[in-house]
């Protein structure tokens, strides 16, 4: 039987994934809760020798969704309608658009607003893997907010 799944340790088990490029997929055993990260490159020989025989427990193995599901510049976007209009007043008279995500990042850190956004950004990504957990029929128990950012 699966266990239930808090969904905070969800969230904070999938943002791990922005912070390797060369990651290609992330897989979830629904009832050890082990993650296994599978990188761009990889054979199925080197998944099986250095992780686990994932064909061979697939019952118990459900793919997380991938990078492409999180739209930062929708994000991003969405972050920007939520502030006062003295933040983005504030925010705009920062930005050139030359280096979009990193600008963006900066500027956010510069006014303060760092918080803010990694809390907005958190409650997208629970939306997404709400919805996939939902998909999967995984039990989560929904112990944070969630944010669909097509309803703002």
């Amino acid at each position: 039987m699966n266990k239930t799944i808090n969904l905070s340790w969800l969230v904070e088990k999938w943002t791990l994934l922005d912070e390797d490029s060369y990651l290609k997929s992330i897989w979830l055993n629904t009832e050890s809760l082990d993650i296994i990260r599978i990188n761009q490159g990889e054979t199925e020989e080197d998944i099986i020798n250095n992780y686990i025989d994932i064909d061979g427990d697939i019952e118990n193995y459900v793919l997380m969704p991938t990078a492409d599901e999180f739209d930062e510049e929708k994000v991003r976007q969405a972050f920007f309608e939520t502030l006062s209009r003295h933040q983005k007043d504030q925010l705009i008279d920062q930005f050139d658009g030359m280096a979009p995500r990193e600008e963006f990042l900066d500027i956010i850190y510069s006014l303060g607003l760092e918080k803010e956004f990694n809390e907005f950004s958190a409650k997208v990504v629970a939306y997404i893997l709400l919805n996939w957990a939902e998909d999967e029929r995984i039990s989560v128990n929904k112990d944070m907010e969630t944010i669909n950012i097509d309803k703002l």
